[in-house]
């Protein structure tokens, strides 16, 4: 396994293809699948963007004593 990050992102998509397969009684077509992996990265990415700016307005906000 690549890393303990990759193990948990791939059982997650696992258990959310078997609930589609649940809900829906069929495999995801390939535009399904892609759709899926494309909104994965745009949370991954927004994720990643938002502990930046929290960063960011940590360093800018004067502590209070």
């Amino acid at each position: 396994m690549f890393s303990k990050r990759a193990h948990q992102v791939e059982l997650a998509v696992k258990a959310k293809v078997v609930d589609f397969r649940h809900r829906q009684g069929r495999d995801l077509t390939r535009w399904e699948r892609a759709a899926q992996a494309m909104r994965r990265r745009v949370l991954d990415a927004l994720r990643h963007q938002n502990i930046e700016i929290e960063a960011e307005l940590i360093k800018l906000t004067p502590s209070i004593r």
